[in-house]
């Protein structure tokens, strides 16, 4: 389980150096940080409350993009894809399978106002924003805090 964890940090911090210095990401670390957190959420759980909160969290996923879909077809007037990279619609999917239902709606929170705060301290002339990287520091410090015990429950509340 140790090595789980390893790899599962060092997925996220790559993934948020990646993000952050280029803009892009490697495709394989959306797997490999799916089966792991996927993994430690699915065996502090039984297979019911896993599966019943994966769908939740996908449902609250597909509503967020779509209503960011419409947001920028309507308002902006711009294509989606121009407003949202690939990655970051990958990390909400990833992220999904790695929490309940409530954590992930907490943890999406937050990451989001981290994401906005990092930009807007280190970047404030860039026009994208690596909202994938900065998610991605944000819940390698989540997973942190929880194993060190500073959070007490992230798969159950």
């Amino acid at each position: 389980m140790v090595a789980l964890k390893i790899i599962l940090i060092g997925t996220l911090g790559l993934m948020g150096y990646q993000d952050i210095k280029g803009r892009s990401v490697y495709a394989l670390l959306f797997p490999v940080l799916g089966l792991s957190s996927g993994y430690l959420f699915y065996s502090s759980t039984t297979l019911e409350v896993f599966m019943i909160n994966v769908m939740v969290n996908c449902l609250i996923v597909t509503v967020l993009l779509l209503v960011v879909m419409i947001y920028s077809r309507v308002k902006l007037k711009l294509l989606w894809t121009k407003t949202m990279g690939a990655g970051d619609v990958l990390l909400f999917y990833v992220l999904g399978l790695s929490f309940s239902s409530m954590a992930f709606m907490a943890i999406l929170t937050g990451a989001m106002g981290f994401a906005l705060i990092c930009h807007l301290l280190v970047d404030k002339n860039g026009e994208t924003v690596p909202l994938a990287g900065y998610m991605s520091l944000f819940v390698m410090l989540t997973y942190t805090l929880f194993w060190t015990g500073v959070i007490n429950n992230m798969y159950s509340f």
